[in-house]
């Protein structure tokens, strides 16, 4: 035997796993889980559906989220063959930290969705179907809202226009359809998403450069580097828009780039604001570059969008209603439960002459608990 032999230590084949968090990490990421109230059992039961059969029932007769959660990590924290139950967990962990404002933890789960991506992808439902869903991941409930969910398929079969547009009274829950877009996005991996929302108390002080800024930071969080303002205007906000697509194009180009913006009406919104959103239209009108693009606008003027070439559904959404309620609780109750629950939800209602989304959402909830 040589001394380069007796000494050279050959890895062993074939490689161990390696951990998609690892294991110093992993009581954190379950305790962030734990704490949020919108992770609980039939969560687990919706992400964990995915799973082959014989890992599932491993799962199923813990007695607790904390459980049921600590198995999982510990039998699907590595890329064995095996590992489908890896993508339930990444949607687990990128529903809540979507709702965090640790940029640290943001960063820890796209290194997580990445790893999942390229080692174990487990069984990813069609787009359609995730589109359906009544549930959605980290973010409550989803009910009714056919119309929407339609035109929102159609456009990820690129069977219709590259833009929906998102309009309706205040408070019947257009916002919302952000967390369905990101569900899908976080469920199936087939688009990516970025998003940004004007809150109406910014709208006096807002800029195009301060939208572009945050939109491109939901998606690529280190992103620096955003031109200054310069003259003349519109010069500018074709920088931005550039500037935007070069910085979401590093996250590949092997998927289309979802961007959702919300509060285009809001009163006093700087011109300058909706002019660089039509810079973003007029280049989904005309894609030349590698990067596809779809746009969903919430609470936008379509007259505008349509004016730069962009073709774009529109949908009106109404505030929900007892039909509504009945149609979602008949679908996600068992038979047997459905009257008692049903009947807790008329009562919360009665004394509503109108009832809007919030009081019709309150009262869905509170039959689910």
């Amino acid at each position: 035997m040589t001394a380069l032999a007796a000494h050279t230590a050959w890895p062993a084949w074939p490689p161990a796993p390696r951990p998609y968090v690892p294991p110093s990490e992993v009581g954190a990421f379950v305790q962030l889980l734990v704490a949020s109230p919108l992770i609980d059992q039939a969560f687990l039961d919706s992400w964990f559906s995915a799973l082959d059969p014989a890992y599932r029932h491993t799962l199923e007769d813990l007695p607790s989220v904390l459980a049921r959660l600590q198995a999982a990590f510990a039998r699907f924290n590595t890329d064995a063959p095996l590992d489908g139950g890896a993508i339930p967990l990444v949607v687990a962990l990128e529903s809540l930290i979507t709702l965090q404002a640790s940029s640290g933890i943001v960063d820890g789960a796209k290194q997580l969705l990445t790893r999942v991506a390229l080692s174990a992808p487990g069984q990813v439902p069609e787009v359609p179907a995730a589109f359906q869903e009544l549930r959605l991941a980290g973010a409550g409930l989803f009910a009714d809202r056919d119309g929407l969910r339609d035109k929102l398929i159609r456009m990820s079969r690129d069977d219709g226009p590259p833009a929906v547009i998102v309009n309706g009274a205040r408070d019947v829950g257009k916002t919302h359809t952000r967390n369905l877009v990101a569900h899908v996005a976080q469920k199936t991996l087939a688009f990516r998403f970025a998003w940004v929302e004007i809150e109406q108390e910014q709208a006096a002080s807002y800029t195009a450069d301060w939208l572009i800024e945050e939109l491109v930071r939901s998606a690529v969080p280190a992103a620096d580097g955003i031109p200054a303002r310069r003259a003349p205007v519109q010069r500018w906000l074709g920088d931005l828009v550039t500037w935007a697509v070069k910085q979401l194009a590093t996250l590949g180009a092997d998927r289309p780039v979802w961007i959702v913006i919300d509060g285009l009406r809001h009163p006093g919104l700087p011109r300058e604001v909706s002019a660089v959103v039509e810079r973003f239209a007029a280049l989904v009108a005309t894609p030349a570059g590698a990067l596809p693009i779809r746009l969903v606008l919430i609470e936008c003027d379509p007259v505008d969008i349509l004016r730069t070439g962009c073709m774009a559904e529109q949908e009106s959404v109404g505030h929900l209603t007892l039909h509504d309620a009945e149609r979602f609780l008949q679908n996600v109750l068992e038979p047997a439960a459905f009257p008692a629950r049903w009947s807790r939800v008329q009562a919360m209602l009665a004394a509503t002459t109108a009832p809007t989304t919030l009081d019709v959402s309150a009262a869905m909830r509170s039959a689910l608990q």
